[in-house]
């Protein structure tokens, strides 16, 4: 619950950074588009302009006919036409180009002012008018106090620059107004300059163009943001839907609930490749499971094959048993075992096969029937070893093989019958003496070692009170963090140590004082211990 709510706090702060982070951007994107199109927009609206205005300068000499451009008694003609002679009536010459243009322009002419005359000139003059080589007499400019003064001087510095370049573009005001200007100088038909025309186009309209270009474009520009970021949304909403499936998917499987159907995201991206190594991992993690429950259930098992606490109070009073086997995996190859094979004998077996694991438990569990069932028909540990090596034998592909020993002790007279088949002699603790030493025996071949080998025996007498220590090598060859053995001296030193203490504290002792040795380190083999006191007939 605390990791779906963490992930839900996580995934809302990274979509609202991302949001933050994709407006903000978006803004300034915006921003500098405006600001950087609305001088591009200006300029390419002027460079259009002037183009245009070009154009209506050509289309007007096609419309005003053949002919060259002349002066006649200070009137300009174009061919046959009259184009101004300085009357308003003839003052603007747009009609001939902009009849079909609804737009604020014109075209205006000049003429060369040597060719006007004397008392023109005066007045013009009079009217504060600086005199320049171009004169209008197309067109008429009104005055401050609204009067229309025919023909004007072009301004001195675009006078200049036609005299310089023959064409200017750029700003002017005219009739109070700011228009954007084309010029050209017109010549008759020697060369000589006649005068100039000149096309114009309001400010306004152009900025307004430009404007209208800018807000053309930031709407793109808007437009495109917004299909984006809905796009984003979209693909966010598919992959939270995404990611709260997969949550889902792997809180089951953390739960050990695993889901029959695969886990499934379409889009061919990184989440679906997710999903296919999501869906592998549950696969193996069920097989693990599964696996897991089967070795669970192979321990649970194997535990119940071994004689527990009620087994070991059904045994007379004449002796007290107790075991304890630890696997080092889930399963162990070690077994223990004892129980009465008639009123008087008992049956005492401790053995460890050479694997760990599975293998090593199965092929344990045959040797503990074939064991116990040799001693149950009354065949002597001898006997029972020898029967066990030739059966083990058979069918062994693993190649594994048992360490073991197996006594049998009279509890009526103490008499012990005993065979080691390559196992670590057990310690015998006399009553008298309080001292534990090894119960040594032949050196016999291990079992599942060599077909038809002969065991030798061995026997000896306990009498009450002696006690009987066995383990396999687990428990001496435990090992520290500094790969020390717990060792045959250790084993001794605690059992001289603790020789009062009952049967079963001596066992759980043990148990302590070799967790105590490795101090955590890893236990490499299965660790078993069996405990046998005799306390004879009259303690009955």
């Amino acid at each position: 619950m605390q990791g779906r709510k963490l992930a839900n706090i996580a995934l809302h702060s990274i979509f609202a950074k991302f949001l933050f982070v994709f407006l903000l951007f978006g803004g300034l994107l915006v921003f500098f588009t405006i600001s950087i199109q609305n001088d591009q927009a200006k300029t390419t609206t002027e460079n259009q302009t002037e183009v245009q205005l070009q154009l209506s300068l050509s289309v007007l000499e096609e419309k005003l006919g053949e002919g060259d451009w002349h002066i006649s008694n200070h009137v300009l003609y174009k061919g046959d036409t009259v184009i101004g002679n300085g009357s308003e009536a003839l003052a603007n010459i747009a009609p001939f180009v902009l009849t079909q243009q609804k737009t604020d322009s014109f075209v205006y002419s000049f003429i060369d002012s040597s060719y006007a005359e004397e008392n023109l000139l005066s007045e013009i003059e009079k009217a504060g008018e600086c005199r320049t080589p171009f004169l209008r007499v197309a067109g008429s400019t009104r005055s401050a106090e609204g009067n229309s003064i025919v023909g004007t001087f072009l301004e001195q510095d675009i006078s200049d620059q036609l005299i310089a370049n023959e064409v200017y573009s750029g700003e002017s005001y005219v009739e109070g107004r700011l228009y954007y200007c084309y010029y050209r100088v017109i010549s008759d038909e020697a060369g000589s300059r006649v005068g100039a025309v000149v096309a114009g186009r309001s400010i306004e309209e152009v900025t307004d163009n430009a404007r209208k270009s800018v807000l053309n474009a930031s709407l793109a520009i808007v437009v495109m943001i917004l299909y984006t970021f809905f796009a984003i949304l979209l693909f966010v909403a598919r992959w939270n839907r995404s990611i709260r499936r997969t949550e889902k998917y792997l809180t089951d499987i953390g739960k050990g609930q695993f889901p029959e159907q695969p886990l499934r995201i379409s889009g061919g991206d990184e989440l679906s490749e997710m999903a296919d190594v999501i869906n592998e991992m549950k696969d193996s993690l069920q097989e693990r499971e599964r696996i897991r429950s089967e070795l669970e259930l192979a321990r649970t098992i194997q535990a119940e094959m071994l004689p527990d606490e009620a087994c070991a109070k059904r045994l007379p009073k004449s002796c007290e048993v107790h075991g304890f086997m630890k696997a080092a995996k889930e399963v162990g190859g070690d077994l223990y075992d004892f129980f009465m094979i008639n009123d008087d004998l008992l049956g005492i077996v401790i053995a460890d096969v050479s694997d760990k694991g599975v293998p090593a438990a199965l092929f344990m569990s045959t040797a503990k029937m074939c064991i116990k069932e040799n001693m149950m028909l009354g065949a002597s540990p001898k006997d029972v070893m020898e029967h066990v090596n030739n059966r083990l034998l058979e069918n062994n592909k693993f190649g594994l093989f048992v360490t073991a020993w197996i006594g049998e002790l009279n509890l009526k007279t103490g008499h012990l019958q005993y065979v080691a088949a390559g196992h670590p002699f057990p310690f015998l603790g006399r009553s008298k003496t309080q001292d534990y030493q090894p119960l040594e025996s032949s050196h016999n071949l291990i079992l599942a070692g060599m077909p038809n080998y002969v065991y030798e025996q061995a026997e000896t007498d306990l009498q009450p009170g002696d006690r009987l220590f066995l383990y396999t090598d687990g428990l001496d060859e435990a090992r520290d963090a500094n790969r020390n053995f717990f060792g045959k001296e250790r084993i001794k030193e605690y059992l001289d140590r603790t020789g009062s203490a009952s049967v079963s504290e001596t066992i759980s002792g043990m148990e302590k004082t070799v967790d105590d040795f490795a101090h955590g380190c890893m236990q490499f083999d299965d660790l078993t211990m069996l405990m046998v006191e005799y306390r004879g007939e009259e303690d009955v």
